[in-house]
């Protein structure tokens, strides 16, 4: 199967983290995690608050952005969610600085996550992301159930922000990861599924693959996906958008 033949590739990409840990994985450079986080934003990430109807009040639906993305690329991904979904989305935007800073960052939520380093509200872009699922759930009465679509890095932040959730709250939250930087498995959340086009070669850096507590879909490319398949506007990813948003309002429309 495709999904053995590129196990070899996995450990190939984990070879680039693994490489800058000698240098990055001191006990000065681990105590120092926080500042360094957010040191990469001069202000809270942006976000927006979706304006809704009574009649979508159940319906709450969240975006995180991945690597090199402004904010209008962030804006153009969130109407092709509003497209399917059509209803309006949250978001956080997770600027960039440029590609080297971008990496980097990465990197560093990398180096967290493959050695249990937990990040609360003392790190923006968590804080963020746990006050956005507040006001969800508070506009349902805790009784909704929130799809939280993340793209590249933006998986990584979902990961390690619902690390520190509420346990009970989280089982309200789905996620929808595409190009995703790390693996999301099912016992974080409600229900995690990770969508990985053949085209899309991020999946070097993912892990989580083989856990038997993982939900990864793989994506033939799709006509007309460009030949490096990552971008959330790949007609890759829209397919299997589509799909997902079906099956949530399956869930939260009556």
């Amino acid at each position: 199967m495709w999904e053995e033949e590129v196990a070899w590739e996995w450990r190939v990409g984990g070879l680039f983290f693994d490489l800058q840990m000698p240098f990055i994985g001191t006990a000065d450079y681990v105590q120092d995690v926080v500042p360094r986080l957010n040191s990469y934003y001069s202000d809270s990430p942006r976000s927006k608050s979706a304006k809704k109807s009574i009649d979508d009040d159940l319906r709450q639906i969240g975006f995180i952005n991945g690597i090199c993305n402004t904010e209008r690329d962030c804006l153009d991904s969130c109407i092709l969610i509003e497209q399917q979904a059509h209803t309006d989305v949250d978001y956080i935007w997770d600027p960039t600085k440029n590609f080297m800073d971008d990496i980097n960052l990465a990197a560093i939520l990398k180096y967290c996550d493959e050695n249990g380093i937990l990040l609360g509200d003392e790190v923006k872009v968590i804080k963020a992301l746990h006050e956005q699922w507040d006001r969800q759930l508070q506009a349902t009465d805790n009784q909704g159930l929130i799809l939280q679509i993340c793209h590249s890095r933006g998986a990584l932040w979902v990961k390690k922000a619902l690390e520190t959730y509420d346990p009970e709250l989280r089982k309200h939250i789905r996620v929808a990861a595409f190009g995703p930087a790390v693996i999301i498995p099912n016992d974080l959340c409600e229900k995690a599924i990770n969508y990985i086009s053949r085209g899309d070669l991020t999946y070097l850096f993912a892990d989580g693959r083989r856990s038997d507590d993982c939900n990864v879909v793989y994506l033939d490319r799709a006509p007309g996906a460009p030949w490096f398949d990552h971008p959330f506007g790949s007609p890759t990813y829209q397919d299997a958008l589509e799909q997902t948003m079906k099956a949530y309002n399956k869930v939260c429309v009556k």
